[in-house]
């Protein structure tokens, strides 16, 4: 499955991230494990997850008043897979964001994981789909915007959703997709944060397969 969305700010990972739009425990099928192999029970549990950007795709982050649009080439998350559970945890380590900004240059913003580590839940969903939710992290953007000024907003992670697939197929390694993931502004020093912000676009995927079992 691709483990996507992390432009999920907690994803932003977190950021990313994750959309890590999450459905109820009660939709998953027991246990969840992440795993090396198409196996059900997994035989070969992942240990060390890391994502990054699919190819082709950036990341992009949309803000209503004032108006931003934020792109991000670079988005990278590197987490320990914990044991089995429902959900099943992954403690992330890293959230990094390069080559940001909302000009042509991507040179203006810079957006940085304040709170790590993040812990994001997956849950197995059953035939190769399932969903991930943030429980916490804070993601700082800060940017020079020309005729509009500083901006500078603290984003959230907990609760962030985001959809997973297991590698195979359109799913390449497995993907994570945070498309369409609202953020929460939790204040920030900033004056000129967006009143709502959104994850327009934010494909994430595994350097090698990752599936979903249990």
């Amino acid at each position: 499955m691709r483990l996507i969305k992390a432009f999920g700010l907690a994803a932003i990972a977190a950021t990313a991230a994750m959309a890590f739009v999450g459905a109820s425990p009660a939709m998953a099928t027991g246990s969840t494990a992440l795993c090396n192999t198409n196996t059900n029970p997994c035989t070969s549990p992942y240990e060390l997850l890391h994502m990054q950007l699919t190819a082709g795709h950036v990341g992009k982050l949309h803000g209503t008043n004032p108006t931003i649009n934020i792109l991000c080439l670079e988005v990278l998350a590197e987490g320990h897979v914990l044991a089995l559970g429902n959900p099943q945890e992954i403690h992330l380590l890293e959230l990094n964001f390069g080559g940001c900004g909302t000009n042509s240059g991507h040179s203006n913003c810079n957006i940085e994981a304040l709170e790590i580590p993040v812990l994001i839940d997956v849950l197995n969903e059953g035939s190769g789909l399932g969903s991930a939710t943030g429980q916490n992290g804070v993601t700082l953007v800060d940017c020079e915007v020309p005729f509009i000024g500083h901006v500078v907003c603290e984003y959230t992670g907990e609760g962030l959703g985001f959809d997973v697939k297991s590698a195979g197929g359109e799913n390449g390694h497995g993907m994570l997709n945070s498309a369409g993931t609202e953020l929460e502004n939790i204040g920030g020093p900033g004056f000129l944060c967006s009143d709502t912000s959104e994850i327009e676009e934010g494909l994430l995927e595994p350097l090698t397969d990752v599936y979903l079992s249990s």
